[in-house]
């Protein structure tokens, strides 16, 4: 999984910089409201151009924001779920990208 850093800012800047790229990915995307929570983070959102799409998502934790910014494996073998399948992707949705975004900020 690649992560890209988008900005490193004052807090209460991202806070609003985040608002306005969710507001434009609104435009041309399909946005999904994603638990912050589960990615260690103060907020976050998802967007993809359809449902079936690997959502990027993109979080904030303190002065730090920062995106998934797609899925690629050498080698990996999740439970049997063969790569390019619904349970694959699932799996990258549901367990992969909060795993990486947990680590990501644990120390931030």
């Amino acid at each position: 999984m690649c992560v890209e850093i988008l900005a490193v800012a004052d807090p209460k800047l991202l806070t609003r910089y985040v608002a306005d790229s969710k507001a434009a990915h609104q435009r041309d995307a399909v946005v999904l409201e994603t638990d912050a929570r589960t990615f260690g983070a103060d907020e976050c959102y998802s967007h993809a151009r359809s449902k079936k799409e690997i959502p990027t998502v993109v979080c904030r934790k303190g002065p730090l924001m920062f995106q998934s910014n797609g899925v690629g494996f050498n080698y990996i073998d999740f439970e049997g779920a063969e790569e390019d399948t619904a349970a694959f992707d699932k799996i990258v949705k549901e367990r992969v990208t909060p795993a990486v975004f947990r680590a990501i900020t644990a120390n931030l």
